[in-house]
C-alpha cells in the first residue's frame, strides 16, 4: 500500500521507534502490528523508498520448467540487496508504491509481453496502489528477486484478494493445477539445489493441505469462495515450512514470485496483491491456519 507517486521525506534512518509512532486521533501503535505500522509510516509519510534493483526472474508456460527457469536464473543472475536499513522488527519488500496506474510493475520481471499485460497497477481509495493479476486461460509468472536471511527474517506477510477463481482448480492433479493467487518463496543453493514454497488459494483443496511436487512444496491457506472479494492478510512462516517440508534449514531465499494461472481449466483468473512484508520471528502471527493433513 503506497501512493501513486511514492516519494516520502525521509529516510528510515530517522524513523522513530515503533512504539512512539502517532497517528490522527491520538492513537499509538502496537510494536507487534507490523502490517499496520507499515501503512501508518505511509499514512505519516515516513516509510523508506522502496528497492529499485530491476529485479529478473524466469518463467515459463510449462509447469515443469517454470521453477526450474525461474530458480535458476536467480542463481545465475545474482541476487539484489536493499540499499538501506530496515526499519526496526520488518523490512519491505513491495508494496506497490511509485508505479504508474495501468502499467507493469517496476522492479518485477516476466517471461513475455503477456505477463506485462495480465499484471497491472491498479488503484482504489483514492491513492492506495495494488497489482491486479487478471489472467485469461494462461499461466505467467512474474518474480521479484531478494535475497534475504531467514534466520533473521523467518515470516512473511503480505495481503492478497480473489476474485475469479479457476473452475475445478485441484493443486494436487497436474492436469487442473491452477491457482487464482500463487506466492512463491524461492530457494536456490546451486545450479542442482534449487526449491520453492508456494503458498496458494486453491479451488478446491481444503485450508492447511500440504504436499510436495518435486523441487515445489504447496501449501493452501485460502479455499473455495470464503472470503471471495475481500482483502485478506497472510502471515506465514517461510522458514519453518521450508524445513517441515524439504528436511533442512534453509540458509537463504532468493525471492518471490506470484502466479495466477488458468491454463490448465481454461478459466479466467483474477486476483490482486499488496504489501509484501518481512517480519523476525518474534512478530506475531495471526490467522494461522488449521493444524495441516500428514506431509506426502
Amino acid at each position: 500500500m503506497a501512493s501513486e507517486n511514492g516519494e516520502f521525506p525521509c529516510t528510515i534512518e530517522s524513523f522513530p521507534p515503533f512504539s512512539s509512532i502517532p497517528i490522527p486521533g491520538g492513537r499509538i501503535f502496537s510494536p507487534d502490528d507490523a502490517s499496520f505500522m507499515v501503512r501508518a509510516r505511509k499514512e505519516t509519510g515516513v516509510v523508506r523508498d522502496r528497492l529499485r534493483q530491476g529485479d529478473e526472474w524466469m518463467t515459463s508456460r510449462k509447469p515443469a520448467l517454470r521453477h526450474r527457469r525461474l530458480l535458476l536464473l536467480l542463481l545465475l543472475g545474482g541476487f539484489c540487496f536493499g540499499g538501506t536499513s530496515p526499519p526496526p522488527g520488518s523490512l519491505s519488500i513491495e508494496d506497490f508504491g511509485g508505479n504508474e496506474v495501468g502499467k507493469f510493475p517496476k522492479g518485477w520481471w516476466a517471461r513475455d509481453a503477456r505477463g506485462k499485460a495480465y499484471y497491472r497497477i491498479r488503484k482504489e481509495g483514492g491513492k492506495n496502489l495494488y497489482l491486479r493479476a487478471s489472467v485469461p486461460g494462461k499461466a505467467v509468472q512474474i518474480v521479484k528477486r531478494k535475497k534475504w536471511d531467514p534466520r533473521r527474517y523467518p515470516l512473511l506477510r503480505w495481503r492478497w484478494r480473489v476474485k475469479k477463481l479457476p473452475k475445478g482448480g485441484n493443486e494436487r492433479i497436474p492436469a487442473h493445477n491452477d491457482s487464482a493467487a500463487g506466492v512463491y518463496v524461492g530457494n536456490v543453493q546451486s545450479v542442482i539445489h534449487f526449491t520453492s514454497l508456494k503458498y496458494v488459494w486453491s479451488t478446491t483443496l481444503p485450508v492447511g493441505t500440504r504436499f510436495r511436487r518435486d523441487k515445489t512444496a504447496y501449501i493452501v491457506l485460502r479455499s473455495g469462495t470464503k472470503d471471495l472479494g475481500k482483502w485478506v492478510e497472510e502471515t506465514v512462516d517461510v522458514a519453518a515450512d521450508y524445513e517441515e517440508l524439504f528436511g533442512e534449514r534453509p540458509e537463504s531465499f532468493s525471492g518471490i514470485g506470484l502466479l495466477s494461472d488458468g491454463d490448465d481449466t481454461a478459466s479466467h483468473v483474477e486476483a490482486h496483491y499488496d504489501d509484501f512484508l518481512l517480519l523476525p520471528k518474534e512478530t506475531r502471527i495471526s490467522g494461522e491456519t488449521p493444524s495441516p493433513p500428514p506431509i506426502e
